[in-house]
This record gives structure tokens, sequence and C-alpha cells, in this order.
């Protein structure tokens, strides 16, 4: 990136860092080549968040058909996830919270592999792994557990690991959201990792809502990106839902994690749907809020106004991504749905080395039932 983008990338700002406005227009001069990125990157951003909200509409219609039981919306954050997500190198480690579907997308996460996990068609877990907790190895991507913030100390301990292995140009970004910047967790990793200097990118999407809690019922500093003062590293507080702007911090984050400086970043973004399929916002949200970041703010709104003024997006092209995106996940989602459902009897398996007498009892008696009701 040049030093005009590099100027406008300053820790502990009071505005959000920001390149393009609510109507896609830019806030400075600066080209596409400024921040490294050429036209086809362009416009593989802006397919990158339009499939990631296309695929989140699959996942709540599977989820409405019963064939889900659980998920978990990222339609608003497409910019914090495609932005960050882009910005992540082929030997970086990759550790995500709950909301970072696009990550997966753009990290080149198989959307069958993605859909078979939503259905429990997974043949590696049997159905036995709640839905949205995806992960795979030779992408570095770390499969999370459920607790709010607890993948943030293990994020710090690839860095660690990393900084004792001499290993260069490695790095590790772990994903939390605005609510799990109140755990402890969050405390201990980024004091770990102030102190042994790891090679590590905090990424808070502050999506203003912890489930029902109000960001301003959660912290009582001016934003989240202030209090990496506190642990000796930077803090950039970006606008989420400016694809440009969190690409260019975030690539940056990592230019220092390659030298061993560990930095907080908060990307302001808005998630527009519940905070999962057990939640109903209605009872705590004013639906006008929700509007309005819809119209003013929505992330792939914004970038095909910058692209348009770029004379790179037209309505033929728009047209041919709807198609091709349609068509990619549905074929997808035909593929994992055709995969075998797991045996109910898995449901003993991988539990204990040497199933235990009581388990035994319990599996014969099962089988036994399965075979009464002519499922065996």
């Amino acid at each position: 990136m040049t030093e005009k983008i590099l100027e406008k990338i300053a820790p502990f700002t009071d505005e959000p860092i920001r390149f393009i406005g609510s109507e896609g227009e830019p806030l400075f001069e600066f080209s596409s080549e400024d921040l490294g990125l050429t036209q086809e990157d362009l416009q593989k951003l802006y397919y990158y968040m339009k499939l990631t909200r296309a695929f989140d509409r699959k996942g709540m219609i599977l989820t409405r058909q019963g064939k889900c039981r659980f998920y978990v919306e990222v339609a608003g954050q497409e910019a914090a996830n495609i932005g960050s997500g882009y910005a992540v190198g082929p030997n970086d480690w990759v550790y995500t919270a709950h909301r970072e579907h696009g990550v997966y997308i753009v990290r080149g996460y198989p959307l069958v592999e993605m859909f078979a996990q939503l259905m429990g068609r997974v043949e590696a877990n049997k159905g036995k792994q709640m839905p949205v907790h995806w992960g795979l190895r030779k992408l570095r991507i770390v499969t999370i557990s459920s607790p709010v913030g607890t993948q943030l100390p293990q994020v710090t301990g690839i860095g660690m690991a990393i900084n004792y292995l001499k290993k260069e140009n490695e790095a590790v970004i772990g994903y939390i959201g605005d609510g799990g910047t109140a755990e402890g967790d969050f405390h201990v990793a980024l004091t770990m990792a102030g102190v042994f200097r790891t090679p590590t990118v905090f990424f808070v999407q502050n999506n203003h809502w912890a489930i029902s809690v109000p960001s301003e019922r959660q912290f009582a500093s001016r934003n989240i990106a202030i209090k990496a003062i506190a642990y000796g590293m930077d803090g950039y507080y970006v606008d989420g839902n400016d694809v440009l702007a969190v690409y260019a911090v975030t690539k940056h984050a990592f230019e220092k994690a390659y030298r061993k400086e560990p930095t907080l970043i908060e990307a302001l973004t808005y998630r527009y749907g519940a905070h999962s399929t057990a939640d109903d916002p209605s009872r705590y949200r004013d639906p006008k809020e929700v509007e309005e970041w819809k119209t003013k703010w929505d992330p792939i709104k914004r970038m095909r106004l910058y692209l348009e003024r770029l004379g790179i997006w037209t309505p033929k092209w728009e047209k041919q991504l709807d198609e091709e995106i349609d068509s990619l996940l549905n074929k997808a989602i035909e593929e994992a749905e055709a995969r075998p459902e797991p045996d109910p009897e898995t449901m003993f398996e991988d539990v204990y080395a040497e199933m235990p007498w009581h388990l035994k009892e319990e599996y014969e008696d099962f089988l036994q039932e399965l075979k009464e009701r002519g499922l065996r």
C-alpha cells in the first residue's frame, strides 16, 4: 500500500477509518493500485460479498425447511467479513466466532462442505457438531466451540507457537463480537499477546448488539479499539461496512503482525437479522434502526455504487453474478443433501475409546427398538 493509504490508517481515531461514503463516493483521492488491489480484486470483493449474503439466505431457508436446526445470520456484516478475510495470507491461521461466514468463503472453504455441516451430513462428525461451527485444517481454519470468547486465548497461543518456532510471514487472526470483549478471555488473550509480542490480529465485529444488550451497556470507553492502549498495542477503529477500509486496515495489521506487533481492530458494523434463529430481535430493537442501516450503510450497495463510479459495474454484470451465484449455491445444496444422514446408532460412538458397560446396555436396547419399529 502507498504512503497515501497508510496515512489514513491511524490508530486510536475518534471516528471510524473510512474510504468511501454511504453513496460509494471516495472520501479522498485514491486508486485501487494504492491499496495494492487490481480491478479484478475489486470485482472479487463485490462477488464474495454477494455470495456471502446469498449463502445466508439459503442457510435461513434450510432452517425454515427443518433441514438445519440452528443458524446464525451474517447479513449486514459482509464487508467486515470479506475485507478482513481477503487480507489473510495463505500461511496465516484463522479463528472465527459465529458470524464470519464470508471469511470461510473467501478463504476457499467448499460450499458443499459448509452446507453439509449445517445439515449434519459430514461423515467426520456424524452430525454431532452444532451447525455454523466450521473448521478445515488444510485452510488453517480452526473449528470453534460455542462458548463466547474462548477462541482468543488460543489465538495468542498459536501466536506464541509461531514465535517459538521462529516462523516468518506467518500470523493468526482471531474474530470476536462486541459482546465477547466483556469476557475475561478477551483480557487474558490481549494481555499475553502484548507481553509476548505475538503475531496476532484481534478483529472485533461490533454489530451494536450482544444478543439483546446494546453497545452502550457493554462498555464505557468511547469505543473498543481504544482498549488496545492497556495492552501495549495499537487499536484501529474502522468502518466495518466499507470493504476497502476494512481490507486496508487488516492488511496493515498483518504486516505489523509479521513484525511481531499485535493489533486490535474494531469494525463498526450492524447485523440485520436476529442474533440467531433462537432469538427474536423485535423484543428489544427498534425496526427503524435496522432500516436506517440497510438504507444508508449497506456494505454491498456502497461497493456497487463505488464500482459504478469506476465504470466497472453494469446491470448486465449484476444479473450474471446473481444467476451464477444462485446456480452455484443450489448445486452445492443438492450435493450436500444427497449425502446420507448419519445412522442413529452412531450417537453412541466416539465418546469413549472403549464403550463402558452401561452404554453397551443402552446401545443394545436402542438397536432392539430400531428393529421393533422396522428401522433395522
